[in-house]
């Protein structure tokens, strides 16, 4: 493995095999399409690391940074290349890279009904496996939940809604919540 990142942008040359990647790992309700995610990296609303193995595009995570926090709102590795190690090696490196921050990032919870359970419960299990613990937090936007899952000690709430607040939005409404604090509550 020869793991490598380079930044994207408006003009990525691999974006076709960015779209691909993006299509294939996240349902629709969930995606952002690629186009968007590069212009908003063009724009500095985002940042984007495409992933190689050598010169093979592997894939892409998204994220953004505040004070201490350091959010991944999108991570996806080729099909292909999945249970290769890549996932671990890449968060490996980035918390490397990132001394100091507190990794935060937003999954489907766990929930019986779901039709894709199992796939979320390998995507939690490899997550916990390279260093991220549950936080008893929850985020809802775009009608959807999802569980929090940060490094590091106690999460930093305040941090993370400083961050959120930065991305709100007419059409972007988050609210952060424990789930003891979901009833009645809508974003």
């Amino acid at each position: 493995m020869d793991l490598h990142m380079v930044q994207a942008g408006e003009n990525f040359a691999d974006a076709a095999r960015m779209d691909a990647v993006n299509r294939e790992a996240f349902p629709k309700e969930e995606r952002v399409p690629t186009k968007e995610l590069l212009r908003m990296a063009g724009e500095g609303l985002i940042r984007i690391l495409a992933l190689y193995d050598r010169e093979d595009f592997i894939g892409f995570l998204t994220y953004l940074t505040h004070g201490a926090i350091f959010y991944i709102s999108f991570f996806a590795i080729d099909r292909s290349r999945r249970n290769r190690g890549y996932g671990g090696a890449v968060l490996r490196e980035l918390q490397e890279q990132y001394p100091g921050r507190q990794f935060v990032l937003d999954l489907e919870p766990l929930d019986a009904a779901a039709e894709n359970l199992p796939q979320r419960r390998r995507r939690r299990a490899f997550y916990l496996r390279n260093g991220f613990h549950a936080t008893s937090y929850f985020l809802r936007y775009r009608g959807l939940t999802f569980e929090i899952l940060c490094t590091g000690g106690v999460f930093d709430r305040e941090g993370f809604s400083a961050l959120m607040d930065t991305l709100r939005s007419p059409a972007f409404q988050p609210v952060l919540f424990r789930r003891s604090e979901e009833s009645g509550r809508q974003g």
